[in-house]
């Protein structure tokens, strides 16, 4: 400022006094506002430091932050930014864009009193967590409002306490309704459950009652009127003011006492006369109890059991005769563990093995069978077990007590669960020691007799063999060919049975003899005795593997000797190459079918082979008469004679 300006008049040493004072007075207001200053700054900064709510301050009109307090770093989880516009911007970035739109629209007014918002933030690394607001207006002197002001608290863990306990709430609901449920359903089954009850106890044959502790009758079930009385006359009375006549629950009288004192159930057996009908009854007595646990009443329940005593009667003497047959039995009888251990034995078994009864609980029936039979016992037990066979019988030796070997047959019954695991064994032992001594003698004297008629079989073919070689021996001695051929063909028939006692001599079986080894070999001697190997002509069989008797194996062969000889000798002239077919077959039934053909020039038409002078078709007549057989004769392409018979179904 010039000089120019001055005001015309200059202060006096009283006003520079005076304004001296007035500055120093300012100097020490400023001062003390200074450190009033200081202080509050300083409380701010502890207030900031230790208040866990975030504190922010915006513009009124442009809702830009201006400050917001330290505890934004620990709830947001980020750092402040120096630029509070950045800060407004980073505050709005935080907020879950579902609930941004609910603030800016609380913002977007100008609030003239306190409010409240809840919003939700994401952290860095993507948590969620709650906020909840409280902002209030800031008013100048004017009394206007310039900022907004707002203290944000993390109320996260209540909202998760409110969301559990929503949650719980719900879930309390829940289960109330569900119990609710359960509790309507179980009245609603126990309605049902007690109509029941009482609709079986009321159609029930059984006598059901229930006495106080006076032993009055508070109910009786209908079934007393089967007896002839009114359950009506029981109510309220005891047994000694009922007719006398009514037996069937007297006996209980005491028993109802000893329940009511004792608190136990008690069960008793009754036998009744109704007339001269005697009953049987069975009651049992149950107490009930109060709340206090003290027995108020009786419940009994009466059930007539005379069908059963019968039915125990009846078993009873089934069991007696069961043990009389078991003990008097002419057979040893033993019932044994699945393992062979005796649990009870009669006293033919004893007599058998030679042990005692107390002896033999102590064995099994293996101790007693002898070494050489385990195996082939336990292989048929097994077998049968596997077969789903319960019962089995076999031949093996037993070992006495003073070791004498004895033969014994034994029938063992299983005893089987539903499972079929064998739970006992019944044992039936026969003694067949003098039996085994027969069969051992019968088969000794078999075997003597085998002997003796394979010497008879031996016996007889020498003789036929010489009377072959007398009739051979004869022929040496004949020139005529017309009456050599009658020798030759005795002496080939004498083969063919000569040949059949020969086969069962050196055969296992004296009765029985192959067929087709029998035909093979006879057909063979055949061809060599009338020099056919020769001439070209072949024979082909088809035999069917089977053993005849000698009453039907010798017809059989002697019809085969005449005519493969007839077929040998007439079938093919002039050295002819011919077939001989000799076909033996048997169907299921034993109807047998003996055929010999031959492509040769065949029997000529004069000839009828049913009513013929020539010997050996007047013997396959008669052999096929002997066999109770049919003969048929084919002329086509040769010849082919069919003999068919039955062999006996017993073979």
């Amino acid at each position: 400022m010039s000089s120019q300006n001055l005001p015309p008049h200059t202060l006096t040493s009283e006003q520079v006094a005076e304004l001296l004072a007035r500055n120093a007075q300012l100097e020490k207001e400023l001062h003390h506002c200074q450190a009033k200053l200081s202080e509050y700054r300083n409380l701010f900064s502890q207030v900031d430091q230790n208040f866990q709510s975030v504190f922010w301050l915006a513009e009124q009109k442009t809702r830009e932050i201006v400050f917001v307090s330290s505890a934004f770093e620990s709830i947001w989880q980020r750092p402040r930014t120096q630029h509070m516009k950045d800060m407004s911007i980073l505050w709005r970035s935080t907020i879950v864009p579902e609930d941004w739109e609910h603030i800016e629209t609380l913002l977007a007014t100008a609030p003239t009193c306190a409010f409240e918002m809840t919003y939700r933030i994401q952290r860095p690394d993507g948590s969620i967590r709650w906020i909840r607001d409280h902002g209030f207006p800031i008013y100048d002197e004017q009394g206007e409002a310039y900022r907004i002001a707002g203290i944000g608290e993390d109320i996260t863990d209540r909202k998760q306490a409110e969301l559990e306990l929503r949650s719980l709430n719900q879930e309390l609901e829940r289960r109330v309704l569900e119990r609710t449920q359960e509790l309507e359903q179980t009245h609603f089954a126990l309605e049902q459950s007690e109509s029941e009850f009482r609709t079986l106890v009321e159609h029930s044959p059984d006598i059901i009652t229930r006495r106080d502790r006076l032993l009055r009758f508070t109910y009786v079930s209908p079934a007393v009127g089967q007896r002839g009385f009114s359950a009506s006359n029981f109510i309220g009375k005891t047994l000694d003011e009922i007719d006398s006549s009514f037996k069937v629950l007297e006996e209980d009288e005491g028993a109802a006492h000893r329940v009511i004192e004792m608190g136990e159930p008690e069960t008793l057996t009754s036998k009744v006369l109704f007339g001269s009908t005697a009953m049987h009854f069975q009651t049992l007595l149950v107490p009930e109890f109060d709340q206090t646990g003290a027995v108020n009443s009786v419940l009994s329940v009466t059930r007539d059991i005379s069908s059963l005593k019968q039915a125990e009667a009846v078993v009873q003497q089934s069991e007696e005769r069961f043990r009389r047959i078991f003990e008097d039995s002419p057979l040893g009888m033993g019932i044994a563990t699945e393992s062979g251990h005796f649990l009870m034995m009669n006293k033919r078994l004893c007599q058998i093995v030679g042990y005692s009864e107390s002896e033999l609980l102590t064995k099994t029936f293996w101790d007693i069978t002898h070494p050489e039979d385990h195996y082939k016992e336990f292989e048929v037990l097994q077998q049968a077990i596997q077969a789903g066979e319960k019962i089995l019988s076999l031949e093996k030796r037993f070992i006495q007590k003073d070791n004498n070997i004895i033969w014994v047959r034994i029938t063992i019954s299983l005893v089987q669960d539903k499972a079929g695991k064998t739970l006992h064994q019944i044992g039936m032992v026969e003694d067949i020691s003098d039996r085994k001594k027969a069969e051992a003698e019968l088969r000794a004297s078999l075997q003597d007799k085998e002997v003796l008629l394979k010497e008879i079989h031996h016996r007889v073919k020498n003789n036929m063999q010489m009377v072959s070689s007398l009739l051979s021996l004869q022929a040496s001695y004949i020139e005529d060919p017309a009456i050599l051929l009658p020798f030759t063909e005795s002496q080939n028939r004498v083969n063919a049975m000569a040949l059949i006692h020969e086969r069962l001599y050196r055969s296992n079986s004296l009765a029985k003899v192959s067929f087709s080894e029998y035909i093979h070999k006879l057909t063979s001697d055949l061809f060599r005795s009338y020099d056919s190997s020769d001439r070209s002509i072949s024979i082909e069989f088809n035999l069917a593997e089977i053993e005849l008797d000698i009453d039907v194996a010798i017809p059989c062969g002697l019809i085969v000797n005449e005519l493969v000889s007839n077929a040998l000798k007439h079938a093919f002239p002039n050295n002819m190459t011919g077939i001989i077919w000799v076909d033996f077959v048997c169907d299921d039934s034993m109807i047998c079918a003996l055929t010999i053909a031959d492509n040769g020039v065949g029997i000529p038409e004069e000839i009828s082979i049913y009513d013929s002078d020539s010997l050996g078709l007047q013997l396959v007549s008669a052999f096929t008469k002997k066999l109770h057989g049919k003969l048929q004769f084919e002329r086509s392409k040769g010849s082919r004679i069919k003999v068919s018979f039955s062999l006996p179904l017993s073979r």
